[in-house]
């Protein structure tokens, strides 16, 4: 639990300070446990930008771009107890003065039109 957290926070972190992943998937998470808090990585920047310069809709929306991907990313051992532990953990490290509640709202909006057949 203490992993997916922290994975959680980091992601809160880098959206926080502008930038977004576009391929924030499992396999472009590392973690080095040798010590006992692990240490989480993100790799895979090549497609990586800043969303400084977007309108804060556009920016919001990117964010829940990589947090849907990572949730739809091929993790076997994440149950949707550990989903709702990532979300709450990354919207409450967010905060509210960063758009916490439109990424959620766009979130939910995304992932409700997934289940309905269509793409986000």
């Amino acid at each position: 639990m203490n992993l997916i957290r922290q994975i959680a926070t980091q992601t809160a972190w880098m959206h926080a300070h502008g930038f977004f992943h576009k391929d924030l998937i499992a396999p472009n998470i590392l973690v080095a446990s040798r010590r006992s808090t692990p240490m989480v990585w993100f790799v895979g920047l090549g497609r990586a930008g800043s969303a400084r310069w977007m309108p804060p809709y556009w920016r919001h929306r990117r964010w829940a771009l990589d947090l849907l991907a990572l949730m739809r990313s091929d993790i076997a051992a994440i149950s949707e107890r550990d989903q709702a532990v990532f979300l709450e953990t990354y919207l409450r490290a967010l905060g509210p003065a960063r758009g916490a509640r439109l990424v959620r709202a766009l979130l939910l909006q995304m992932m409700s039109k997934t289940k309905d057949g269509r793409d986000a």
